[in-house]
């Protein structure tokens, strides 16, 4: 993801929710061709969600999903000088969010993150999974603690898997359970 991943930053917020709402899905039609469903949906996958891949623009993720709920900007990381700002899209998804952060400049995806079960990711996961079903999915890389400051254990902190350094799958455990499932390229900042 050239240049995506100095400029943009996706502050790893674990520990502050997102929100929690319901949503469906509705069949549009645009009067050329089939009906476009409408409504976020696919597999969370290591460079996004369902049709919607890392360097797609929030134009063309809307024209995919709809209308967000809820769209804001994100200041940069403090530790580190070259991320620039974010803005950040939230659908609300049955039992939660789902928020996808596009660079700020050139309205790009960059990544995600959901606390909602009712989606999965390309391994089989789901928030609300325990940290050994999580540990049991098969099919990508090896998962990884990523110890910030404090060991990362079954019973909590933050796992990941990834398939490059801009494509990860990212597992914020607490009380041996997935609560935070986060995915593409997500810096940590504080």
């Amino acid at each position: 993801m050239n240049g995506t991943r100095a400029g943009s930053a996706l502050v790893l917020c674990l520990a502050v929710g997102f929100g929690v709402g319901c949503g469906s899905q509705n069949e549009v039609s645009t009067g050329e061709g089939p009906a476009v469903t409408q409504g976020v949906s696919g597999a969370l996958d290591y460079d996004g969600v369902g049709e919607a891949k890392q360097g797609m623009t929030l134009e063309l993720v809307t024209g995919l999903f709809g209308e967000p709920a809820e769209i804001d900007r994100v200041a940069g990381c403090e530790l580190d000088s070259e991320a620039g700002d974010s803005q950040v899209a939230t659908w609300n998804v049955d039992e939660g969010t789902i928020t996808l952060t596009f660079d700020a400049d050139d309205e790009r995806l960059v990544g995600y993150s959901t606390d909602s079960p009712s989606l999965e990711t390309v391994d089989g996961a789901r928030v609300g999974d325990s940290f050994g079903e999580l540990s049991d999915t098969t099919g990508g890389p090896a998962l990884e603690p990523l110890d910030l400051g404090v060991a990362a254990t079954p019973e909590q902190g933050v796992w990941f898997r990834e398939q490059d350094d801009d494509s990860k799958l990212t597992f914020d455990i607490a009380e041996s359970e997935i609560k935070r499932i986060l995915g593409g390229f997500n810096p940590v900042c504080e």
